[in-house]
């Protein structure tokens, strides 16, 4: 379902403004705001999920690149250092043969 709650009460808000303000005369109101409801309810999830395309965190194209080739060649390193250590504990198991 599309709809976000804090926009749904919003709607809420203003129907039932423009029935005090209009008197029943401003329900006339409501059948835009329920057109209203699925696109604003869209943009708030979009704005709560970070802006839809504004995204702050931290990506490659971001960095410098030597940063990116730094982290490559410690990564690169530490992958090593797992195999041989990996490769130690395979030949300290005994077999039963």
């Amino acid at each position: 379902m599309c709809f976000n709650r804090k926009v749904m009460v919003g709607l809420g808000i203003v129907a039932v403004a423009a029935v005090a303000i209009a008197g029943w005369r401003g329900l006339n109101v409501l059948p835009a705001l329920l057109l209203l409801a699925c696109p604003l309810s869209m943009i708030a999830m979009m704005a709560g999920m970070g802006g839809g395309g504004r995204n702050s965190c931290d990506t490659p194209s971001s960095r410098a690149a030597g940063e990116t080739d730094s982290e490559i060649d410690r990564l690169r390193q530490e992958v090593a250092e797992l195999r041989q250590q990996q490769a130690a504990r395979y030949d300290e198991t005994p077999t039963n043969r």
